[in-house]
């Protein structure tokens, strides 16, 4: 839960003592990607357990959000600081909600190759090896816009953000490669794993554009408070 001095640190502190309190949004990011990751190589059987971290991770974030947005509309703050507020809250609420239905396809997909092993090839050995590495960068993006809650000045800021857009950009080719790939291979795939890799990768990719997309709103917040 969010401490009870937030709005007020916002308010009489400024923003770069307030937005720590939403640096839990980040970690908790991080340990949810984590569970993604290793359920790539997971047996089926474990699927489920992962699936249920996940879930109890997005629920956190969840509570989060309500009390995040009970104080924030509860204070005395001009409309254009509360409105990026809520978007920043919102995007950082939206990561943690992709990771459960990344969670939920790649349980989902377990399922159907443990049925379908002749399948497993093209996704455990070249698709899943892809999304491993994009998100080992969400990870890197997540670290990146925990610093920028913690950093101490607008220059600083600047680098993490430069940062989160060069790791948005390496998994946007990263995502463009796979898709390249998969289209050559399509009329030898199963429709179901075609689905699931495109649907997959889409999902991973939004995750580091949301990522990208609260750094902007933390610069936005700083620099308009900080005049």
């Amino acid at each position: 839960m969010p401490s009870k001095g937030f709005l007020r640190r916002l308010l009489v502190l400024g923003e770069r003592q307030a937005l720590q309190d939403l640096k839990v949004y980040a970690e908790l990011g991080q340990k949810a990607t984590d569970i993604l990751s290793s359920q790539l190589s997971q047996i089926s059987s474990k699927q489920d357990g992962s699936v249920s971290q996940i879930r109890a991770i997005e629920k956190k974030g969840d509570d989060l959000t309500m009390s995040f947005k009970s104080e924030i509309t509860q204070g005395a703050i001009n409309s254009t600081l509360l409105g990026h507020l809520l978007n920043l809250v919102e995007t950082c609420d939206d990561i943690l909600d992709k990771t459960l239905y990344l969670s939920r396809e790649i349980q989902r997909m377990s399922h159907f190759l443990d049925a379908n092993p002749e399948l497993s090839g093209y996704v455990k050995e070249e698709a899943y090896v892809k999304f491993s590495t994009m998100l080992e960068y969400n990870k890197k993006a997540l670290e990146n816009l925990n610093n920028m809650l913690l950093a101490g000045d607008l220059e600083q800021l600047r680098g993490f953000r430069k940062a989160i857009e060069s790791l948005e950009e390496d998994v946007d080719d990263i995502k463009d490669d796979l898709i390249d790939r998969v289209y050559v291979q399509a009329t030898k795939m199963h429709y179901l794993v075609f689905t699931h890799i495109m649907n997959t990768v889409h999902r991973i990719d939004d995750m580091l554009d949301d990522c990208e997309d609260a750094s902007d709103l933390v610069m936005t917040i700083s620099s308009s408070v900080s005049r």
